[in-house]
């Protein structure tokens, strides 16, 4: 548990604190932000009180609050990696893309090897189109970390989009051995499949899809385009 540089934590805080994350971990987001609030007034300035009461600002959409609260218990310790992963994904959430980026690259000059910002990095370089950078984060999150099914399913949509649409196939084949009902993997797959004109492949992973997810909009979307293309108007 990380505390304010040279600042004792009082006991009754330090209780509430713990009580509070009990009561978030379980989903009880009301009792924890009032054991939160009353920690914050016995111990003003308590870091893992600050962050976390931001990670619930996060949760419950609020992400002005979240980003206040974030940026108070960066003042108090700006040495904590959670801390800037999680304010980069308040600046991804707002939309502030490049925000979000120089949050998990701050907080992987803290911790190089922290999978998760590594892979939140790489989904807001792939939003900005910077493809090339998302791929190589994609690369350290799985090197850290190779059963995140999807950072392989977006690695391959990056590499679909620049197109390497051989290595995007092996990454969704990767996914697909993971996780055979991944809905979006058959439908990316789809996609990759019918721009390498390999149509009937293509076709069969869009019903894997609709098999998977029987809703899928998109799945249904590609599958009719693909139907058009080929002359099957009525199908």
């Amino acid at each position: 548990m990380s505390v304010p540089v040279n600042v004792p934590i009082e006991p009754r805080a330090e209780s509430l604190f713990a009580q509070g994350l009990e009561w978030h971990r379980q989903g009880l987001l009301e009792q924890a932000l009032a054991a939160y609030e009353q920690a914050l007034q016995l111990q003003p300035g308590y870091f893992d009180v600050l962050h976390h009461i931001g990670i619930l600002a996060y949760q419950a959409g609020d992400y002005a609050s979240a980003g206040q609260f974030l940026h108070a218990a960066i003042e108090v310790d700006g040495s904590t990696a959670p801390v800037w992963n999680t304010l980069g994904n308040v600046m991804k959430a707002r939309g502030r893309l490049e925000a979000a980026v120089a949050g998990y690259s701050q907080a992987l000059a803290i911790a190089p090897a922290y999978a998760d910002a590594h892979y939140n990095c790489a989904n807001a370089l792939q939003a900005l189109g910077r493809y090339e950078e998302a791929l190589a984060s994609y690369d350290n999150a799985l090197a850290l970390d190779a059963g995140t099914v999807q950072a392989w399913n977006n690695r391959a949509t990056v590499l679909q989009q620049i197109g390497l649409l051989d290595e995007a196939l092996a990454s969704l084949d990767v996914v697909l051995r993971l996780q055979p009902a991944h809905a979006e993997a058959h439908n990316n797959r789809g996609n990759v499949l019918a721009r390498q004109h390999r149509s009937e492949a293509a076709l069969e992973s869009f019903e894997r899809a609709l098999a998977c997810r029987p809703d899928y909009a998109d799945a249904f979307v590609n599958r009719a385009k693909l139907l058009k293309d080929l002359g099957h108007l009525e199908a």
